[in-house]
Order: C-alpha cells, then structure tokens, then sequence
C-alpha cells in the first residue's frame, strides 16, 4: 500500500544538456553529452518505489549516495547497474512503457527490483549500499523521460517469483 508520496528534487550536472519542465527531463538537442540526473532525498530506510515513463532512450538505476555525476559523465563512470562486468538484462523497455524501481531497504539483505509496465523482473539486485540515489539517465540528443511516481510504500510489491535472479551489488555477475 501507497504511504505518500515524496517530495523530490532533481540534480542536473548541466542546464545546457537538459531541459526540466514540471516532472519532464529532455536532453537537449544542441549537444550528444551523457546526463546522469540524481533525484533527492537519498533513500536510506523503508521502501521507495520511483516509476518513470520512456519516452526514447532511457536508462534508469541507483547509485550510492555518495556519487556525484559531472556533466557528460554516464552512470557505469561510478558504478551503475551494469556496475562490475557485463549488463544483464530484464524485459526490454520502449517509447511510452512505465519503468519502475522499488528499493526495499527494510529486508536483509537490502533490495532493488525492476518493473515494466507493472509487470516485475527475472533479474533484481542484492546488498544494496545502506544509502542510494534513484537516477535516470539521458543519452542522446532528444530523448526524454517524465517522473510519475516517486513514493514510499507500507510494505513491497516485489515477489521475486520462481525464475528470478538474485544479483549482489558489488560483484560480476554472471549472464
């Protein structure tokens, strides 16, 4: 169940690679730079769940709160999802699909499951740092993404159903 919603602000390494508009972030089109965009508070108990809707090319994760992206910096520069080794994927996403992440920082060990379309990932993360940033990540002239929901949840939707993979932060993980 829904708790409310949180209020969240945005870090945007540079005004002139992105345009914010309300809840829309769209990657300018003067330039090809990378813009990682961090979203505030950090998130370091309970469970969080940000939803975004793809509008072209878009990739989402955590980063520990520590990180900060500079502008043209991508997210693997300080570890992203792919963040040790190789990229495992989950269900493709595309213009218009709804992509969410839900952060249960309650359960031991600490998790991250993927969404898309409300349906969950084979694939979610394990040992997830004790306090992480959501960020999206623009890289290409154009593209763009709209925040729907960043919120906390009572308890998490995640079931990480038989044929779900556990993958541990930190490590390389094996396709």
């Amino acid at each position: 169940a829904v708790q409310g919603p949180v209020q969240y602000t945005s870090q945007v390494p540079s005004i002139e690679d992105v345009q914010v508009d309300g809840d829309n972030f769209t990657h300018t089109k003067q330039n090809t730079n990378c813009a990682t965009i961090l979203f505030d508070p950090p998130i370091k108990s309970g469970v969080a769940r940000f939803e975004v809707r793809s509008v072209r090319d878009l990739a989402i994760g955590i980063a520990n709160e520590s990180v900060k992206y500079n502008r043209n910096e991508s997210s693997e520069a300080h570890g992203g999802m792919s963040h040790v080794g190789g990229w495992i994927e989950n269900d493709e996403f595309k213009s218009g699909d709804r992509v969410a992440m839900e952060l249960d920082m309650n359960s031991m060990p600490r998790t991250l499951t993927f969404f898309v379309n409300d349906v969950e990932q084979k694939n979610y993360v394990v040992n997830v740092p004790a306090a992480v940033r959501f960020y999206a990540l623009l890289y290409k002239q154009g593209t763009q993404f709209k925040v729907l929901k960043f919120e906390t949840l009572s308890i998490p939707t995640a079931k990480h159903l038989k044929g779900s993979r556990a993958r541990k932060w930190g490590t390389e993980w094996e396709k």
